[in-house]
């Protein structure tokens, strides 16, 4: 995709109810999937410089199938209640859409519109539900 998914509560990006930021970090945490970092960093556009910067809230999903293909990740950045997936992929649409599942929140695109993820084989949203369940 070309533009940023959100997973929000409410009707489009930046709408109450929102995700707090304690409900988040719980679920990064009960996802064995998934890391939670401080800083972030990577090489600037000229090449010559590192950039590096703290966020709070974001987290990378660490099975994610393109990892290890030239330096990408896939992001999920909290941000003022909804979580932000920059330009996801297929995969990352599908992972997106089981943390919505699980946080009670859809996925919208920018505009707003409900983002529908195909649950083929790919979703794992059953598999995340059934280990939150479990806690």
């Amino acid at each position: 995709m070309k533009h940023d998914v959100y997973i929000s509560r409410g009707r489009g990006p930046r709408e109450v109810p929102r995700i707090t930021f304690d409900e988040w970090c719980d679920y990064v945490m009960g996802d064995d999937e998934m890391t939670m970092v401080r800083v972030v960093g990577g090489p600037a556009s000229d090449g010559d410089t590192d950039v590096t910067y703290q966020i709070l809230g974001i987290a990378y999903w660490n099975a994610w199938p393109g990892r290890g293909r030239g330096d990408r990740q896939a992001w999920f950045d909290w941000r003022e209640g909804e979580i932000v997936a920059k330009r996801p992929d297929k995969a990352t649409l599908a992972k997106t859409k089981a943390i919505a599942v699980v946080l009670g929140a859809r996925v919208v695109s920018e505009r707003g519109d409900e983002i529908d993820v195909d649950p083929s084989g790919n979703d794992p949203a059953r598999r995340i539900l059934r280990l939150f369940r479990r806690r």
